[in-house]
């Protein structure tokens, strides 16, 4: 049976990315300069109640005035492959 799973990818425009430190109930993978993470098992672990909460607690993801940065630079959302154009309190 096939494992359908949501996942956001972290789209990171560093021209350089160094490993991030994650604990180990998280999982990610490294893919060029993106890094994917389970996120409805975060939600699950982290008793949270959607997504977009989830992705504010991240490693080095900074929320202000409703923007999300990594490093000061803004991400793009991708679900499924997929790059999300919508506002992030959608998600």
């Amino acid at each position: 049976m096939k494992r359908n799973t949501l996942t956001a990818l972290l789209a990171l425009v560093l021209s350089t990315w160094s490993t991030p430190n994650v604990q180990a109930q998280t999982e990610e993978q490294h893919l060029s300069h993106a890094v994917s993470y389970d996120l409805p098992r975060l939600v699950a672990q982290k008793g949270m109640e959607n997504v977009y909460d989830a992705i504010g607690t991240l490693p080095g993801i900074v929320v202000q005035n409703g923007v999300y940065t990594l490093g000061g630079r803004a991400i793009a959302v991708s679900i499924n492959g997929e790059t999300q154009n919508i506002p992030y309190n959608q998600l």
